[in-house]
């Protein structure tokens, strides 16, 4: 069975848990950062693709930095991310791929 969803992966624990607060009624997740994904502080908020646009766009107004998104299609043994957002870290501009 197919599975596809966002993940949004943290550079630290605190942009993480604040992002958490700011997503409150998104129907997002908190679960581990996946393998296939590095650079992370290990803790992801996983939401369906549909609330996307509106988590990214709650993230980017707070002025939150130092986080990606991603889509991974569970299908198999191994998920398959792709990047689909990275904001700036300190210092760093934003990046849409």
């Amino acid at each position: 069975m197919r599975q596809v969803y966002i993940l949004l992966v943290f550079d630290s624990t605190h942009t993480a848990l604040r992002s958490e607060e700011l997503l409150a009624g998104l129907d997002v997740r908190m679960m581990p950062t996946l393998r296939e994904i590095s650079a992370s502080c290990g803790i992801s908020l996983r939401l369906p693709p549909h609330r996307r646009a509106e988590a990214e766009r709650r993230l980017q107004q707070a002025g939150l930095r130092g986080w990606r998104s991603y889509q991974v299609c569970a299908e198999g043994k191994k998920p398959v991310c792709t990047l689909l957002y990275a904001s700036g870290g300190p210092g760093k501009p934003a990046e849409n791929p």
